[in-house]
Formats: C-alpha cells, structure tokens, sequence
C-alpha cells in the first residue's frame, strides 16, 4: 500500500476537540452552520445596502446625537 504525503501528514495531525453536544444534536436534526467569518461575509453582504446607506447618513448629517457625546 502506497501512502502518500498528504494522507501521512493528516494522519499525524491533531485532532480537533470533539464538538458541543448541543451543536451535535442540532447537525443530526438536519440544521446546518457556518464559520462565523463565513457568517460574517454573508451579513454583510445582505445589508450592504442599508450599511451603505448609514455612511451616507453619517456623512452628511454626522453621528447622532453627537452634540451630548463627551468622547
């Protein structure tokens, strides 16, 4: 049997933690997760609209309530 690099380097490496019951549980019921970056990216990208549209706000009118800010 040929091992090559990659299946001996895998082999070797740690293994992560086993997951929280709670997210185990949830996986077998069928729901689904990402990584929170991933997560991250997709918020993002489904308001960018209004985020956009704050930084406008921003821009011309400044922060809100800015004149009792003490920082």
């Amino acid at each position: 049997m040929v091992v090559n690099d990659e299946d001996h380097l895998l082999s070797r490496s740690r293994k992560p933690p086993a997951p929280p019951r709670a997210y185990v549980e949830a996986v077998n019921n069928g729901e689904h997760f990402l990584a929170p970056d991933a997560q991250g990216k997709i918020w993002r990208l489904e308001n960018a609209e209004a985020i956009a549209e704050m930084n406008r706000f921003v821009e011309q009118q400044g922060l809100p309530q800015s004149k009792w800010r003490q920082f």
